[in-house]
């Protein structure tokens, strides 16, 4: 698909990226502070490190996805490096969501930063392929990836141990 594969867990996301439409994000649950996330600007003169390895520093227009101490991904443009699935990881927290166009815009343009997902939230996701792509990436996950699926509630992220 033009992507380059990651592990199997990255690869199920991508997968349904492009046969969907829908951008997911799998976070590393343990490496989550307070192991959740919260949706929020970024603080003024805020850092990240985004998973293509550039340190970069936020703007208050630019929409994050935080733990409990600091921005772990960039919302609806790119993850950060340091919540980021790897060969390590047992525990993940999928993202489904969906984001305003123009917030993404805005923000991909502050940081001279385009992805697969930017281009996709900027034009608009359609909001009722959100949910089926969770559960497609939900059911791919278990049998693909031996995850095992612990915990999820209507508009929470499902938590899974793999």
């Amino acid at each position: 698909m033009g992507c380059r594969s990651v592990n199997n867990i990255v690869d199920i996301t991508n997968y349904i990226l492009f046969e969907r439409g829908e951008p997911l994000h799998a976070f590393d649950l343990d490496r989550l502070a307070g192991n959740a996330i919260v949706i929020r600007r970024a603080s003024p003169s805020e850092k990240i490190v985004t998973i293509d390895g550039v340190n970069r520093e936020l703007h208050p227009e630019v929409l994050v996805i935080a733990d409990k101490d600091k921005a772990v991904a960039l919302a609806g443009i790119m993850g950060g490096k340091d919540s980021e699935v790897n060969y390590n990881t047992k525990n993940i927290l999928l993202e489904a969501a969906l984001f305003n166009p123009l917030v993404v815009r805005r923000g991909r343009q502050k940081l001279w930063l385009a992805s697969e997902s930017s281009y996709r939230f900027e034009r608009g996701v359609d909001i009722a392929i959100v949910q089926g792509a969770a559960h497609q990436a939900v059911s791919l996950i278990t049998q693909i990836a031996g995850g095992e699926y612990v915990e999820a509630a209507l508009g929470t992220p499902a938590f899974f141990s793999i």
